[in-house]
């Protein structure tokens, strides 16, 4: 972490009773690095020392717990951001990721030790060449578990980038597209309930690679989210609580999107009907009256609204199987074969014969004929 100059602009500092009051700070070029090695370590982790280490160097580890009136109070009415910068490298994917933001300007209100106060964040930036950035919301910055509302905006990020990403938990690389991201979080009483709005632009999977557990079928499931102008557009809600010992907020969004591809692969007439407002379950079927082949008409508007599926997702091709029930259609079709051996027998020539045609004598005489004993 570095700056190139900070500046304070009227500021007070008061010993007992402690007290720092800065009305407005100036961060001129600030830079983080974040790097995370290809043993999943990442550099912050490296400023603090380890457990074992500490209880080496026999250093305390218990917990100190202030009262507020322990806490040295400081407060920053207005931070203003120019000229940021940061660099996040991970080494620990089968494709290394790397991605810079720069040209982060904006401002910070109120930063505070006092549980009570809330912050307001207004930043935006550029990420790459050619893709955007912005963060806007509001906090607790003493205790952001129990009150944050943040909007995270990125804009024309390139998918290629991400391919360390889709290769590690997917299993292939990304030629080309666009990523799109408008994540929302909102957390009360460590609870965080997040929206997360992602819009994928004609993307193009590159070759397939050999992980642990084998790869996903990424190239039906895109099929299946991408409609005629080849946009994907996802909403993927987080749930979660903060204090849960075995939250992990990246699990959580890799499971959540296991389960949306899932999903897609083994219903993908109930995942693509939930995309359009359609009862998707009914259109794995067609059903028929026992022993005919005419489409019924109530089953007609199914046939619809698959046609307004297909006619969305341009790259699902439709395989359609005949199938029957044992039961229903063998008893409709003896009933059917039955009702045309009397007719025939009747001598019928005309619908108004053929209605009357069916006479206990004529069956009887059917039965006799059909016995095969005396």
């Amino acid at each position: 972490v570095s700056l190139s100059q900070l500046d304070l602009k009227e500021f007070t500092l008061e010993l007992s009773p402690n007290r720092l009051f800065i009305k407005e700070m100036d961060i001129d070029a600030f830079y983080v690095k974040a790097h995370v090695d290809v043993n999943k370590s990442m550099n912050f982790s490296k400023l603090v020392k380890a457990k074992e280490q500490r209880l080496k160097d026999n250093t305390p580890t218990q917990d100190v717990h202030l009262s507020e009136e322990e806490i040295f109070p400081v407060k920053i009415m207005q931070v203003n951001v120019k000229n940021g910068s940061a660099i996040f490298w991970d080494e620990s994917l089968p494709i290394p990721f790397k991605t810079n933001i720069h040209d982060l300007n904006g401002k910070i209100y109120s930063i505070s030790t006092s549980p009570d106060e809330i912050s307001y964040i207004d930043l935006v930036g550029a990420i790459d060449e050619y893709g955007s950035t912005k963060l806007k919301g509001e906090l607790k910055s003493a205790n952001p578990k129990s009150f944050t509302d943040l909007a995270f905006n990125f804009r024309n990020l390139d998918l290629p980038a991400m391919s360390g990403y889709s290769a590690s938990f997917a299993g292939y690389e990304i030629d080309d597209g666009k990523l799109f991201l408008n994540l929302k979080y909102d957390i009360k009483d460590s609870n965080l309930l997040g929206e997360n709005s992602i819009i994928i632009k004609n993307i193009k999977l590159g070759k397939e690679l050999d992980i642990e557990g084998g790869s996903l079928p990424l190239g039906f499931v895109i099929a299946l989210l991408e409609d005629s102008d080849n946009i994907i557009e996802i909403d993927m809600p987080i749930r979660g609580n903060l204090d849960e010992p075995d939250f992990k907020y990246g699990e959580l969004v890799w499971k959540t999107a296991g389960n949306l591809i899932l999903k897609a692969v083994t219903s993908p007439f109930s995942f693509l009907g939930s995309l359009l407002g359609i009862d998707g379950d009914e259109l794995e079927f067609a059903e028929f009256e026992g022993g005919s082949s005419i489409i019924l008409p109530s089953e007609r508007e199914k046939l619809d609204n698959i046609v307004k599926l297909m006619e969305q997702r341009e790259k699902i091709i439709l395989s359609i199987a005949g199938g029957y029930n044992q039961k229903i259609d063998k008893k409709a079709l003896q009933k059917k074969k039955l009702i045309d051996l009397v007719v025939k027998q009747s001598g019928a020539k005309n619908e108004e014969e053929k209605i009357n045609a069916m006479t206990i004598d004529l069956l009887e005489d059917v039965y006799e004929d059909a016995r095969d004993d005396d």
